[in-house]
């Protein structure tokens, strides 16, 4: 013969107030040997799998979205020191105030990345 089988037990409980209402949550008590109980255990398992994948996701979508922020950045910085190269064109005195200029600012993102703590 097979084995027997239980009868699951159920048990109610007092559900939150919605809508103007008391709903009622059923509680099915398996045993743990039953093939319901299996199956839930990896329902669950796979059910947090998920929600680790969504987390995951939203953090790699967060990512994206401010490297393209620091990337247009980089195009307006570049597109704006073209124009400087190209505004002072051969004049050495307004190359060496582009030049100067550039590297105060290297010299402050420089002090800028090294004073962001790690990550």
């Amino acid at each position: 013969m097979g084995v027997p089988k239980s009868k699951p037990k159920v048990a109610q409980k007092r559900g939150h107030r919605h809508h103007g209402g008391y709903g009622r949550q059923v509680v099915l008590v398996l045993p743990e040997d039953s093939r319901v109980a299996k199956v839930l255990t990896q329902v669950n398992k796979v059910l947090k799998k998920v929600n680790d994948m969504g987390l995951e996701l939203d953090d790699l979508t967060a990512q994206v979205a401010e490297t393209k922020t620091v990337m247009k950045s980089a195009v307006v910085l570049i597109q704006g020191l073209r124009e400087a190269i190209i505004e002072a064109g051969t004049d050495p005195v307004k190359l060496k105030e582009l030049t100067d200029g550039l590297k105060e600012d290297e010299d402050a993102l420089s002090a800028a990345v090294s004073n962001e703590p790690p990550v």
